[in-house]
């Protein structure tokens, strides 16, 4: 599967979201890290596949 660099486009709350890094997936991304045009950083997770995906997306602060 294709997964494009940008992942939503224009969100309401957060602009473009781009993919940083896929934690956990199965036919399709359901738990990964996204970064905006700014480097924040977002938790994104798949919840409902019935019909459409339906996602969470949270700000987070990654440490290292």
């Amino acid at each position: 599967m294709r997964i494009p660099s940008l992942y939503f486009e224009n969100t309401p709350l957060y602009g473009d979201l781009y993919m940083e890094e896929i934690l956990v997936d199965y036919d399709y991304p359901l738990l990964m890290v996204l970064q905006d045009v700014s480097e924040r950083r977002y938790l994104c997770m798949c919840f409902d596949t019935r019909g459409s995906q339906q996602w969470l997306i949270t700000p987070i602060v990654w440490r290292t």
